[in-house]
């Protein structure tokens, strides 16, 4: 047996994240993600507080839901029609792996994990990797990112942030040379 606790308290505070995210940046729909059709308890309140948090933002964010299930195919086969995805973390931590793979890798993301005061623990979203450290493969284009994340939080100005602002558009795999592979070079 297992159990999950999503409160009225906790489900508001992500909630009100994610709009005012949204809101901020310019992003136009916030999808929520959720099992409620099964889960009617434990994502339920989840999925409700999201929807009472949508109506202030009626006009300026747009919002709708999907159940994990689909929304994990969707954002294999159609990953454009995602702007800003706000689910608990479970959900967020599986489907954050499987998006990270539409970059090529999951050594290529940052990630940030933030309290409501908007104090966080910024890392690469694969972790530390110790199981290749050392060994001169590592791609540090995470950490690299995941550091210009934490600056951009703090104001301070790096060549990086620039590139760190969201977009629409979809970043395609580079195919790797017959040079770099040879050179031992991986993500």
């Amino acid at each position: 047996i297992s159990s999950g606790v999503n409160t009225r308290a906790g489900s508001p505070r992500i909630a009100e994240f994610a709009f005012d995210y949204a809101a901020k940046h310019g992003r136009k729909k916030v999808t929520v993600v959720h099992k409620a059709n099964v889960l009617k308890a434990l994502t339920g309140i989840f999925l409700d507080t999201a929807r009472e948090v949508a109506r202030k933002y009626e006009g300026r964010v747009q919002m709708d839901d999907r159940i994990v299930d689909a929304c994990a195919m969707h954002l294999v086969t159609n990953p454009t029609r995602f702007d800003v995805i706000l689910t608990e973390n479970l959900f967020g931590d599986i489907l954050s792996d499987e998006a990270a793979m539409l970059t090529g890798s999951i050594g290529m993301l940052p990630s940030a994990s933030l309290n409501e005061r908007g104090q966080g623990l910024y890392e690469p979203s694969h972790g530390s990797a110790p199981d290749i450290a050392g060994k001169g493969i590592a791609n540090p284009l995470a950490t690299i990112l995941s550091a210009a994340l934490r600056a951009a939080s703090i104001s301070v100005s790096s060549p990086l942030i620039g590139s760190m602002r969201p977009t629409n558009r979809m970043i395609s795999p580079r195919k790797s040379s017959s040079a770099s592979r040879k050179s031992g070079s991986r993500c």
